[in-house]
Formats: C-alpha cells, sequence, structure tokens
C-alpha cells in the first residue's frame, strides 16, 4: 500500500510512504508503537506516516519563527523543490502569503509552500500528518474553507447563522455538516432548498452534507410563552 501527500500547489504528490505488509519484527516498514504511529494525537486510531519527500522535493516542519522544530515536536509543514507552483493566477496577495523565499536553498529564486497542514517528524525520517494550522478543513481530498460555506448559507435569507464543521462518524469518512438558526419570525427552508441555493455558487464538494437546524431563541421563546397563555 501506498500513501502519498502533497497539495495542488505542490503538484500533487510531495511525499510517498510504502507498507510493505511487514510487522517491525521482521524489519518491514509497518509504522510501529515506537514512534507513537499508534495513537498519534488524539484518540486512539492509527496515523499512517506520509512518508518522505520524493525526488526533487524538500519537506521541512517549522515553528512560527520558520526555524526547524525537533524531532516528534508538531510545526506547519512546508514544502520546497521543482514541484512547488509559481502562485495563485491573479492573486498576489495570496501568492505572497503562501509562497515565501526559501531560507534553506542557495538557489536564486527558491521559495517554499505554506501547506497550512501540521506536521511532526519520526525518528526514522518519516513524516506523520497531525492536523490543519488553519481552520481549512480537508474533505476526501478537497480544501475547504469553512467560512466561504458559512456566508453562502447565511445570504439565504431564511438562514441568520451559520457554523460548518467537518465531522467523521464513520471512520475514513470525513463529511461537512452545516448547524443553523434560522431568522427570527421567518419561514425555515428545507435541506433541499438550501442544497440548490449552495449550488449556486459553490462546487458540489462544499455543499454540507448534513444540515442541522433549530429555530432562533426569540421564536422559541415567543411559542413557549403562548402555550404557557393558554
Amino acid at each position: 500500500m501506498h500513501q502519498q501527500y502533497g497539495p495542488t500547489e505542490a503538484t500533487v504528490d510531495a511525499t510517498a510512504w510504502e507498507w510493505t505488509g511487514r510487522g517491525d519484527d521482521e524489519g518491514g516498514d509497518g509504522g510501529g508503537d515506537e514512534d507513537g504511529v499508534r495513537g498519534v494525537g488524539e484518540g486512539e486510531g492509527v496515523w499512517l506516516p506520509i512518508g518522505r519527500p520524493i525526488a526533487n522535493t524538500q519537506a521541512y516542519v517549522l515553528d512560527r519563527h520558520l526555524e526547524p522544530v525537533p524531532v516528534g515536536v508538531a510545526g506547519e509543514l512546508y514544502i520546497g523543490g521543482a514541484g512547488v507552483a509559481r502562485g495563485y493566477l491573479g492573486r498576489p496577495d495570496l501568492t505572497a502569503e503562501r509562497f515565501i523565499p526559501d531560507p534553506f536553498s542557495r538557489e536564486p529564486g527558491a521559495r517554499l509552500y505554506r501547506t497550512g497542514d501540521v506536521a511532526r517528524w519520526l525518528s526514522d525520517g518519516e513524516l506523520v500528518f497531525v492536523g490543519r494550522a488553519d481552520e481549512q478543513l480537508k474533505v476526501r481530498g478537497f480544501r475547504v474553507e469553512p467560512g466561504e460555506v458559512e456566508a453562502a448559507l447565511e445570504a439565504h435569507p431564511s438562514v441568520g447563522r451559520a457554523v460548518v464543521v467537518m465531522r467523521e462518524d464513520t471512520p475514513g469518512d470525513p463529511r461537512l455538516v452545516a448547524y443553523l438558526v434560522g431568522v427570527a419570525g421567518g419561514e425555515a427552508a428545507g435541506a433541499s432548498e438550501l442544497r440548490r441555493h449552495l449550488a449556486v455558487t459553490l462546487p458540489e464538494y462544499m455543499i454540507p452534507s448534513g444540515l442541522v437546524a433549530r429555530r432562533p431563541a426569540a421564536d422559541a421563546q415567543r411559542e413557549g410563552g403562548q402555550a404557557r397563555a393558554t
């Protein structure tokens, strides 16, 4: 089995790891407990390494001062090398934020891509993905800004407030779920209507598979008062 990691901005594949199916006692790459591959981070799940940088690629785990962190310490993952893109078309501001000069390279003009992913090195030189450094979510390989989905939902006249999160009720099957509060005194919209509304401005992978709605507190209090009065 092969595990590969990489953002689009680094030509998709930046690191790779191969599982041979052999355990540690056989000298294989089984990813045993000694380095914490089993149960890394929160919970008791099994976290597979994302491996080592592929040819002509460099990976750095850095702190906020762009200094390398020690083995086993989490930091933000930066990618350098031949696969790093030039930037975002028509977005010089975002390009300057995400593509920075490479302080470790002697090559003129070399840059690093700031992935926004948190990782750490294992003692055997493998990388383990830990999570995100920002609010960006990754669902089925697609990166999603929850704020963008929330703004699209709140643009619907029936939605007063929206919060979008990623849930993984079934291991290996992450999905977007939106929690909604309606507008006081307004008509509640159905899930189908809200999904049609989102489809106008968002790609399919950014449309939440779950929509959980609740009434505004003012409506609930008013209905409760009417019930007590009767």
